[in-house]
């Protein structure tokens, strides 16, 4: 795709996957994957699981991403929870304090025989729908702005009379139902519940913290020697026939796109006009959230918790942010069968490459955000000139001498229970949550054809080739933002 198509192409995907607390994040090289390496949980693949796992726990550093294999979010979160310079405030619940705190934790998950917890069957219909209705509005907004910008006025009355007022109330319909057959108010009130007054009892909250990101239980290693906490993406049929959407880009779409885009984006790209020899560019797209059981978003929010260096953030909060961990990857969109149509002189030789699969890939160029991110795992070998209370080399070193097994007779003992640990974790994942039902597929209506003496060639991927479109990005808030009216 030539860099006018690429920037009206990430401009739709950020109207249609975008939100006000998140961003997308384009990979510059294309993440191609076929659909067995994706299905790592019927496979039981560890190297399968652990590449993906690797992939989305990266720290993003924009919208234009390469991610390469640093400092991954787990290395982070055991930081927090177990570096040595991690100060806890102290707190307490009252009684009745105590009693709701416990039924909203009740209400949301349950402890397994194996001694993890997993998410009550409220919380598993709760995602389940929440799950469609992220689905069809996005497949509603994909559809929507191809129709909208067609210069061919049947295509835009039939959108606006007939098919638009059905979407909506296939959406309306999704709603209702996740409110009453979803327990959309009841699980929410209880994650209200667990936040508030979870943080008047830091203590025990940041222990239960501990005991669920236990490397000994929660981490795997792989067939190379890696050591990495589990992550899928939700549902687990995402990538499954059913679960995708169209998402059409035509030529009247791209030369609106482009026409709202910013002078910037458009110089770095060094476009001066919004001419293209391509036609269109449609995919299927499924989007999946992250799923980490290892994790509680939960941690990044409270403020009872903080640093003995006050320069040490995981963020700063701001636009853009700064610091170890400005965002982190919470969703993934897939795309396949990704085709092209575009128009080729025909008094021309082809090119070897014009008969190539065309891939998802975006220059570096485009990107309008960058993250300030500092880097872990690049600082253990530095040697600071200016002593502070953090010391990563030597906290991290702390963390795993504390927390992994590390000498011989450990690792032997590790190795030893290793495919009990995989068993159970692969079979946890598998039977954790429930299936996404096939939904109703957006019909795209579309302009009469170019009429043109020129030769449209058109390329196409084939089915089993899974690209990562983008990352969905969630961005921290102040982090730490430590709550001074506490006890510490």
């Amino acid at each position: 795709m030539d860099a006018t198509v690429q920037l009206a192409l990430m401009a739709k995907a950020i109207k249609v996957f975008a939100s006000d607390d998140t961003f997308l994040s384009f990979p510059v090289t294309p993440l191609q994957f076929t659909s067995e390496e994706l299905n790592f949980l019927s496979t039981k693949s560890i190297q399968d699981l652990k590449n993906f796992s690797m992939l989305v726990n990266q720290i993003p550093d924009g919208e234009a991403w390469s991610p390469v294999e640093n400092n991954c979010l787990w290395d982070i979160y055991e930081d927090v929870l177990h570096g040595v310079d991690t100060q806890v405030a102290w707190s307490t619940r009252t009684e009745e304090e105590e009693i709701h705190y416990q039924n909203a934790i009740k209400f949301l998950r349950h402890q397994r025989e194996d001694g993890n917890w997993e998410n009550s069957d409220a919380v598993k219909l709760y995602k389940h729908y929440e799950d469609q209705w992220f689905m069809l509005n996005e497949a509603y907004a994909a559809v929507a702005s191809t129709a909208e910008t067609s210069e061919d006025q049947s295509v835009r009355e039939n959108w606006q009379q007939v098919k638009k007022p059905q979407f909506l109330e296939e959406i309306e319909k999704l709603k209702h139902k996740w409110i009453n057959d979803g327990f959309k108010q009841e699980v929410e009130e209880a994650r209200a519940i667990k936040a508030r007054l979870g943080a008047k009892s830091p203590g025990m909250i940041w222990e239960q913290w501990k005991t669920d990101f236990n490397p000994d239980i929660s981490s795997l290693t792989s067939t190379d020697g890696t050591r990495f906490y589990p992550s899928i993406f939700f549902p687990k049929n995402a990538i499954e026939e059913g679960s995708w959407q169209p998402f059409p880009l035509e030529k009247e779409e791209i030369k609106t796109l482009l026409d709202t885009t910013s002078p910037e984006s458009k110089s770095r790209l060094n476009i001066s006009n919004v001419k293209s020899d391509v036609i269109s560019v449609s995919f299927e797209f499924s989007s999946a959230a992250i799923d980490r059981p290892w994790y509680d978003s939960d941690l990044f929010k409270a403020r009872f918790w903080r640093f003995s260096d006050e320069q040490k953030q995981l963020s700063d909060g701001l636009t853009p942010p700064t610091g170890y961990c400005p965002a982190y990857v919470t969703a993934v969109v897939f795309a396949r069968k990704v085709t092209v149509k575009k128009i080729v002189d025909s008094q021309k030789p082809e090119s070897k490459e014009s008969d190539a699969p065309t891939a998802l890939s975006f220059s570096k160029v485009v990107q309008k955000q960058t993250l300030s991110t500092r880097d872990y795992s690049r600082q253990l070998g530095q040697v600071h000139q200016t002593p502070t209370v953090f010391n990563p080399k030597r906290d991290i070193h702390v963390l795993k001498q504390k927390h992994r097994k590390i000498n011989r007779e450990s690792n032997l003992r590790f190795r030893h229970n290793e495919s009990d640990v995989s068993s159970k974790i692969f079979q946890s994942f598998r039977k954790a949550e429930k299936n996404r039902p096939k939904l109703p597929q957006a019909k795209v209506t579309r302009s009469q054809n170019v009429q043109t003496s020129q030769t449209i060639l058109e390329t196409m991927t084939d089915a089993n080739q899974i690209y990562i479109l983008a990352f969905t990005c969630k961005r921290l808030p102040t982090c730490p933002n430590a709550d001074q009216a506490l006890q510490w």
